[in-house]
C-alpha cells in the first residue's frame, strides 16, 4: 500500500504542527488543476512511496492552492507554480526551487534542502549524513554534484581538517567535471 502525503491546507496549522513535532516545513504552492506540473507532481512524484514516506517523516507539509490564496502567493512572490518551499519551523523560508520533479529527481531534492536547513543550524553531522546519502543513493541525480559540494563543506565544518573538505571535492570534480559544484570546487587546484 503506498503512503500518502499527509498534507495540511493552513500554514497557522502546519507552524503549530511544526512546533510540537519539531520539524521544518515543506509548502507546496500550487495552482490546482490548471498547472501541468502541478498535476504532474500529484499524479507522479507525490504518490511515490520514497518520496511520501521522506516527507511525512522530516517535514510538516503544507499544500496551497493559488486559486484560494492569490494575494498571500503574490505576498510570498509565487510568480510560477508548481514551486516549493522548505521552512523553518516558524514559516520563514530557507530554501526554494520552482518546477515538476519526477520522483527520482524531487527526493534528492528534497533531501538537500533538508541538508541545507541542517547546516542553517550548524547541525554539520546531519547534514553531512544527508548529504552523503544523496551524493551516493541518488548519485545520477542533478543535485548529486550540488551534495558532493556541500558535503565537503559540512564536513570541514565539523572537523576543520581539510581532508575532509578536499576529498569530496576531489570525488566531486572526477565524477561530475562539468557541473557547476566542480567548478566551484576546482579552487582546490589553486591552492
Amino acid at each position: 500500500m503506498t503512503e500518502a502525503i499527509s498534507w495540511q491546507s493552513s500554514l497557522s496549522d502546519a507552524r503549530q504542527m511544526a512546533e510540537k513535532q519539531d520539524k521544518p516545513i515543506l509548502i507546496d504552492w500550487a495552482d490546482l488543476p490548471s498547472c501541468v506540473g502541478c498535476v504532474s507532481l500529484e499524479n507522479t512524484t507525490y504518490p511515490n512511496n520514497d518520496v511520501a514516506s521522506y516527507i511525512n517523516k522530516h517535514f510538516v507539509p503544507v499544500q496551497l492552492n493559488q486559486s484560494q490564496n492569490r494575494n498571500f502567493f503574490e505576498g510570498n512572490k509565487i510568480f510560477w507554480t508548481p514551486t516549493l518551499t522548505v521552512c523553518d519551523q516558524q514559516g520563514q523560508e530557507q530554501y526554494r526551487w520552482v518546477g515538476y520533479l519526477p520522483p527520482e529527481e524531487f527526493l534528492p531534492k528534497v533531501k538537500l534542502a533538508h541538508a541545507w536547513l541542517a547546516m542553517l543550524s550548524q547541525e554539520w553531522i546531519k547534514a553531512a549524513d544527508i548529504l552523503n546519502e544523496v551524493a551516493s543513493i541518488h548519485s545520477k541525480s542533478l543535485v548529486a554534484p550540488d551534495a558532493l559540494y556541500w558535503l565537503g563543506v559540512a564536513k570541514w565544518k565539523a572537523s576543520r581538517d581539510f581532508t575532509d573538505l578536499s576529498k569530496p571535492w576531489a570525488d566531486l570534480m572526477e565524477r561530475y567535471p562539468r557541473s557547476e559544484a566542480a567548478l566551484k570546487a576546482s579552487c582546490l587546484a589553486l591552492v
